[in-house]
């Protein structure tokens, strides 16, 4: 099982490998935090992008990553970590762009999520992400700032 704190450096490698213009508008920035998120039919949800009062933020849940990856290896846990990290990106871009279908997917996604758990017909492979309200508090907090200030990672002016 990878650590928290393990998760946590993964997390901060894969954030520093994207390019900055991906962080722009995302004034709260990447939330790591350690409990597992489940939606209201009890699927485990790996991230969420939002988009409210707080501003535009995306959180990553490492309980759910250790909930549906138990046995995972650091090479498997941080490709999921990656690819649950860029499916939360696109979902900022797309809102950026007036574009919302990532998140129409997401939902058609999880019907057949459902579908296929509760024993209905389902063609889809297993996804589990999303774009909801607020979620909990962050512990871990990880900000990626347009260029300007503080060698390219200063506040948003």
């Amino acid at each position: 099982m990878v650590s928290f704190r393990e998760a946590a450096r993964m997390l901060d490698e894969e954030i520093e490998a994207l390019p900055e213009e991906i962080f722009q508008g995302l004034n709260g920035g990447v939330n790591f935090l350690p409990e597992t998120k489940k939606d209201g039919s009890g699927l485990c949800v790996m991230g969420l992008y939002h988009h409210n009062a707080m501003g535009r933020y995306v959180e990553l849940y490492y309980g759910s990553f250790c909930a549906v990856y138990p046995d995972a290896d650091e090479e498997e846990f941080r490709k999921v970590l990656r690819k649950t990290l860029h499916h939360e990106l696109t979902h900022h871009l797309e809102g950026l762009a007036g574009d919302r279908s990532l998140e129409k997917w997401d939902d058609r996604h999880r019907a057949e999520i459902i579908a296929r758990r509760d024993g209905g017909p389902t063609d889809s492979p297993l996804f589990v992400g999303g774009y909801t309200g607020p979620g909990e508090n962050s512990v871990l907090r990880r900000r990626r700032y347009p260029a300007g200030g503080h060698g390219g990672r200063g506040p948003e002016k």
